[in-house]
């Protein structure tokens, strides 16, 4: 795959959003760097991409075991650099971007597509807009590209683009585009963000399921061989088989500490989910019997236990708060993004046959 197009349809993927203001650098400067861990999807593609054009082909070597099967990529026809996929506005989107998209995201002919339209619609609104972005902002972005894939070298990654034909100004161009994705939807998202505490309550009553902890039981699992020696309480060695036995015969679990002590593991807290029922049932301090695993003889004590609650309203006031207004702002945008779409000339092509 050529590393630019590789990189094109990475860096113009979206989220859902709402409608943006003519914004100042600086004002964008601090959009793009509150809306970082929103680009974690495209930076890692343009990351992949630089990385594979660098690496040289593996030497065939020999295989003993199954080698996972790839899942096939979508084939484009072999001129799709001439066909035209659809244009928006006087912009046109090529056939062969759908599919390098579609194989990267692993996703239909029909929604690679919409997302492409969707990204022009965003680009274009923001140069309507007059909207910059600090070349800073770009260098920062390769520069972390670089560190990671090429160990900060410019020379290697110049290299790297060099044999697939391609230039660094294609690269800190999608850069850029990304970015500008990004503060467009990190705008739309932030504005008139505000959820009542009313609305937060009732979201809390309404959604108990959700902040419910199961019970969750602190488990000490010991085990020994038959053939083990082990101290008795009373300081005489002795083979695991006799101490199974006085095991057997349901010792109290204070007269048998000292032998636990022995043997036994560290405690471990286990959800309720992942225990035998039976094994809940156990009052804190008591014990299983011993059972036969594999070549040990294993015992379980139940140390301590949590019994299964509802989170508190306001131990998660914010958890909620956070998430409404996420809500909210994914609503503004999807309806932002659909008044672009209903403003723009938007021609849509037949996909064309192999």
């Amino acid at each position: 795959m050529r590393l630019l197009k590789s990189i094109a349809w990475v860096l113009v993927g979206l989220f859902q959003m709402g409608a943006l203001q003519a914004a100042t650098i600086n004002a964008l400067a601090d959009a793009a760097r509150a809306e970082v861990a929103d680009k974690v999807k495209e930076k890692q593609e343009v990351e992949k991409a630089l990385a594979a054009a660098e690496q040289k082909p593996a030497q065939p070597q020999p295989v003993e075991q199954e080698v996972p099967e790839m899942p096939a990529k979508a084939t484009a026809p072999v001129d799709s650099f001439a066909i035209k996929a659809a244009q928006v506005n006087d912009k046109i989107i090529l056939c062969n971007e759908v599919y390098d998209r579609m194989n990267a995201w692993n996703v239909s002919y029909a929604k690679a597509l919409d997302s492409l339209i969707e990204a022009q619609l965003v680009l274009q609104y923001f140069e309507k807009n007059k909207g910059k972005i600090p070349e800073a902002h770009v260098e920062l972005e390769l520069e972390g590209i670089e560190e990671k894939n090429f160990r900060g070298d410019r020379s290697r990654l110049h290299q790297a683009l060099s044999s697939e034909g391609q230039s660094l100004y294609g690269i800190k161009t999608n850069i850029r585009n990304s970015i500008i994705i990004d503060v467009v939807r990190g705008q739309i998202m932030r504005e008139g963000t505000h959820v009542a505490p009313n609305k937060i309550r009732r979201y809390y009553d309404t959604h108990l399921d959700q902040f419910k902890v199961n019970a969750r039981y602190c488990i000490q699992h010991s085990g020994f061989k038959d053939s083990d020696s082990i101290q008795t309480d009373s300081g005489e060695m002795t083979k695991g088989n006799y101490f199974r036995k006085l095991l057997m015969k349901k010792m109290a679990l204070d007269k048998m500490q000292k032998l636990l002590d022995s043997f036994k593991n560290k405690p471990v807290w286990y959800d309720e989910t992942e225990l035998d029922p039976e094994l809940c049932k156990l009052p804190v301090g008591g014990h299983t019997q011993y059972q036969k695993s594999g070549d040990l003889w294993v015992v379980s004590t139940l140390v301590d236990k949590q019994e299964a609650h509802v989170k508190a309203y306001t131990d998660v006031y914010s958890e909620i708060d956070r998430y409404l207004k996420r809500q909210s702002g994914q609503k503004r945008y999807r309806e932002f993004v659909e008044q672009l779409r209903n403003n723009a000339s938007i021609e849509i092509y037949p996909q064309p046959a192999h």
